[in-house]
């Protein structure tokens, strides 16, 4: 799976796009906003393991996130792809694994989602897109990676930025896989901390 995205958004800043309806708008965003952003103090976010019945959050976290167009080419194959992805009995499966999985949540709603697939692949990397650039996406990596040695993801286009501030390197060519293009990136923890 290549997608890793950190909320990007094509809406205005104060609006979110409603897709709940046949005919999706731009509707106004009801929390308060401070200078067109969602300022949200870090300390009212909670950080805890994902449980069963947080599926439907996280995928809605996941939707919330990025537009489809940043995610897949649109082809039938691509969207196919994202929609077992972000499915809640797909989501529910990685809750149940013993791999690396964490929610972050502010009043109750899951706001951010992390999964790791194969000990230290980065799979699943989502932040809402209301929450972006808090420093959300780079403490869920944080606080899954401190005993890893390294961590490997395959980036979609859109987060290779995000990747690269957190440390990341491109690791080898991007490639284009079920409609949707990648960059393989390897993280090395610099901590003394990582299991040897």
């Amino acid at each position: 799976m290549i997608f890793g995205c950190v909320g990007a958004a094509h809406t205005p800043k104060n609006h979110y796009l409603n897709t709940t309806t046949s005919n999706p708008t731009i509707t106004p965003f009801r929390l308060v906003l401070a200078k067109g952003y969602l300022r949200t103090p870090m300390n009212t976010i909670t950080y805890r393991l994902p449980q069963i019945g947080d599926e439907h959050q996280i995928s809605g976290c996941m939707w919330a996130s990025a537009v489809l167009w940043e995610l897949t080419d649109g082809t039938p194959e691509s969207v196919a792809e994202w929609l077992q992805i972000c499915h809640p009995e797909e989501l529910r499966s990685r809750i149940l694994s013993d791999e690396k999985t964490l929610v972050a949540t502010w009043n109750g709603i899951v706001v951010g989602f992390i999964a790791f697939k194969r000990g230290n692949h980065l799979s699943l990397l989502f932040v809402r897109k209301e929450f972006s650039g808090q420093g959300m996406g780079r403490e869920l990596f944080t606080r899954c990676s401190d005993d890893l040695n390294e961590v490997t993801v395959n980036a979609a286009e859109a987060a290779v930025g995000f990747y690269q501030k957190v440390g990341f390197r491109q690791s080898g060519d991007r490639f284009f896989k079920h409609g949707i293009w990648g960059t393989p990136m390897k993280w090395i923890n610099p901590s003394p901390n990582a299991m040897e």
